[in-house]
This record gives C-alpha cells, structure tokens and sequence, in this order.
C-alpha cells in the first residue's frame, strides 16, 4: 500500500515538474521571441568571440574537475579507479540529462559505473552524495548572497564586504562537514545489510573540506563564464561576477531539484532571467540567460566529442553491449 502510493507520488511530482519546466520554458522562449531583434543586433566583434570561446573553455574545465572530485568521492567510499574510464562514464551519462525525467543521468552514471568494475552499492552512493553536495555549497552561496545582498550586487561594495562573505562561505562549509558524516552513519545503521554500503574508512576531514572547495571553485567557473559573457560580448561595464555567481546557483538548485525537468532546462532559465533582471535590462538578461543555456549545450557535446577522440577505447568499451546483460 505504502509503495504504490509513493510509486503515485513520485508520477505526480514528476509530471508536475515536467509541467512547470514547460510552463517556465514557454514563458522563457516567448521573451527571446518578442526581443529577437534587439538580440540579434548585439555586436559580435573579435573580443566577443574570444569572449564566448574563453567561457566555453571554462566550462570544459569545470566539467573536467567535476570528474576528478567524483573520483576523489569514490576514493573516499574506497574504490579507486583512473580518471579516463570515469570521465567516459561521467559525460556519456551527463548528456543523459537532456532526457525528459532528470534522472536518466544519475541512472546512466549507475549503470556505466557498474560497468567498469564500481560495485553497485559505492557508485550509487557516489552519486547521491554528489549531489548532496553540490546542492549544500549552492545553498550555502544562496544563503551568503542573500545574506549580502548589496554587496554582492555591486563590485565595489562586494570588495568591503569580501571578508564577512568569505567567511560566511567557510562557516557555511563548516556546518556541511559536521552534517555529512553523522548522516552517512545514520545510514548505514538504518539502511538493511542486503544494500552492502561501502565502508566510511577513506573518509576524513581533509578529504571533505577537499570535495567542498573544488564544487566552490566550480560555481566560481561557472560565475567567471557568465562574466565573461556579460563584459566581452554585451560590453557590460560594471563587473557584477559575485550576482552572476550567486544567481547561477540559485537558479541551477531550483532547476536540479524540479523532477521532470531535463537539465533545468525552461525552470533555470526562467529564474535566470528573472535574477538577471534586477541589475540589467531586458535586452541584456534575456541575450545572457540564452548564452548560458548555448554554453552548456556546447560546453557538454564539443567537450564530450573532444574526449572521445583522444579516448576513444573508453568509450567504444562502454557504448558496445556487454557479454553478460545481467
């Protein structure tokens, strides 16, 4: 009785979230409609372009160190494996969130991970804790930021204020470590012993303050692209990197966690846009919430082909059938 009707719950909320992702995209692509124009009469010269290849760039690192820390997650859960397997598993399975459902890509990651020799029970729990993090630092930034909204809005101010924010950030990150660790223990003790949970005992404060430093440094990229196409392609005078970065965050938490909703797509970019709005014009909001969703479109296929050229056995040995299908 009680799973059919979570089974009916999670059908709900899905279809809801696939609901609000089509509402949010509609209302989204309806604006770029109605200013097509304006947008299409941005001036793309030389420093536009080395602008946009800059980003698409740091996007590409940001996806490579988002390999390297699940590798790190995996040795702390005590499986180590080599980062070119790892990177074919992680990005065959990242354009899977472009699948209706937000969840195919987690399950890719599962099944690819498996593949290569990760027990099941390790890279399953590798990828729920990922995303627990990922979505704690966003929090964190989140809460920072409104924390400090006006120096955060500003460049100048946002320099006063650099220390209070930092340390924000620090205690923020603090209160991760001291939650992590008692939560994985809570479930390992109430989790039934057929799951086969991986062992805690690569775990250590170093390692997690390691993990949650390298998802800030990957909002800090992220932030650093929208910058770039803020100042080098709609010539924004005023730097606002510290906004960009925390109106990414917000607006990547409130798309991850919208079930149905492949990659965000339509719920981030609304929010974005909506964020956006408060410190630019219409024009300039609407052309950088398109430019972010065209950078990570890009950023994920050319990143993705590029790897597999140079690594083409790792990938040819996950894509061919395997000889045992159980």
């Amino acid at each position: 009785m009680a799973k059919a009707a979570y089974k009916q719950l999670k059908v709900l909320l899905t279809v809801a979230g696939a609901c609000l992702a089509i509402v949010a995209l509609g209302f989204w692509l309806n604006l770029i409609a109605k200013h097509w124009d304006a947008i299409q009469a941005i001036e793309w010269d030389t420093a536009a372009w080395v602008s946009a290849l800059a980003a698409l760039l740091l996007y590409g690192l940001h996806l490579a160190l988002s390999v390297q820390l699940w590798r790190w997650l995996l040795v702390m859960l005590g499986t180590v494996h080599a980062y070119l397997p790892l990177q074919a598993v992680y990005l065959i399975s990242l354009l899977c969130r472009y699948v209706p459902g937000n969840i195919l890509q987690y399950l890719g990651r599962v099944y690819l991970g498996t593949r290569i020799g990760i027990p099941l029970a390790t890279v399953s729990m590798s990828v729920v804790l990922e995303l627990l993090l990922f979505l704690m630092v966003a929090a964190v930034i989140v809460v920072t930021g409104l924390a400090f909204g006006d120096a955060v809005a500003t460049g100048n101010e946002a320099m006063r204020g650099a220390g209070a924010q930092v340390g924000m950030l620090l205690a923020g990150c603090m209160f991760i470590v001291l939650l992590v660790k008692p939560t994985l223990r809570l479930l390992h003790h109430m989790a039934p012993q057929r799951w086969q949970l991986p062992a805690m005992s690569n775990w250590s404060l170093a390692r997690l303050l390691g993990q949650l430093l390298g998802i800030l440094v990957i909002f800090v990229i992220l932030g650093l692209v929208m910058e770039l196409m803020a100042s080098g392609i709609l010539k924004v005078k005023e730097p606002r990197f510290l906004f960009l970065t925390w109106a990414f965050a917000l607006s990547w938490t409130l798309g991850s966690i919208t079930p149905g909703a492949p990659a965000g797509i339509g719920v981030r970019d609304a929010v974005l846009l909506a964020l956006l709005s408060m410190h630019y014009t219409e024009e300039q909001a609407l052309a950088l919430s398109l430019y972010s969703r065209v950078v990570s479109l890009l950023g994920d296929a050319l990143y993705t082909l590029f790897a597999m050229v140079y690594t083409r056995r790792q990938f040819t040995g996950l894509l061919r059938k395997p000889a045992h299908p159980s």
